[in-house]
């Protein structure tokens, strides 16, 4: 009988820990005042209408591309490149309404390039409630620290909030040269903490389970 329950115990365990965040998919994205594709040689895709505000910037609205094609960048390909002084927003639509943790901005895997992974910051948003929030450096090495940012949303006003949007605007940090202030997004990755919902289902499919080797336990001592 011991161990049986050590069993369930570990199974719990495990299941418990593995499951403390969830993946999102991100649905679709906007993104006001953004450079054209081409834009310092840095290519991007985009599903939706892309509207012209100035010259070689544009209003990218209700479609899918770079930022969530699941896909991290070895190149300037694939690589959407963005200037400090245009003020772009970030608008990210998610597959359903649930609660944010952390959100992960991938520069890609430049290891030659100054540019990825120079992000201080970003002004996350969600129901209307904004909070500045400093990024930490993480991931493989470019020329300028690890390649990616990861802002957090634990211990925040935002921590908590059920939403199926998120706002990410006035990011901070980048790389300058003579001309403007650069950074990059090659991918945007969201997770969320699972609903208690959700824990509740993992124990009770856990309890289901001991109770059926139990009872087979017992039938089999009967026999």
């Amino acid at each position: 009988m011991n161990k049986f329950i050590s069993i369930i115990v570990f199974v719990a365990i495990i299941l418990l820990t593995t499951t403390g965040v969830q993946a999102l998919t991100i649905t679709s994205y906007d993104i006001i005042n953004a450079r054209d594709n081409g834009f310092g040689a840095w290519s991007h895709d985009y599903t939706g209408s892309i509207t012209p505000v100035a010259p070689d910037l544009s209003n990218y609205i209700g479609g899918s591309g770079t930022l969530n094609d699941s896909v991290i960048p070895h190149s300037h390909n694939d690589n959407q490149l963005f200037s400090s002084e245009d003020n772009s927003v970030v608008t990210l639509h998610l597959s359903q309404v649930t609660t944010i943790s952390i959100i992960d901005i991938f520069g890609g895997n430049l290891k030659g390039n100054f540019i990825p992974g120079t992000l201080t910051g970003a002004t996350v948003t969600i129901s209307g409630n904004s909070v500045a929030l400093s990024s930490t450096n993480w991931g493989g090495p470019c020329l300028s620290g690890a390649c990616n940012d990861r802002l957090s949303l634990n211990g925040t006003i935002l921590d908590g909030l059920m939403t199926d949007t998120i706002v990410l605007s006035d990011f901070q940090g980048g790389w300058s040269d003579s001309s403007y202030t650069y950074y990059n997004i090659g991918e945007i990755t969201v997770n969320a903490i699972p609903e208690p919902e959700t824990y509740a289902m993992l124990l009770a499919g856990l309890g289901l389970f001991a109770f059926q080797l139990r009872r087979k336990n017992a039938l089999s001592s009967q026999c």
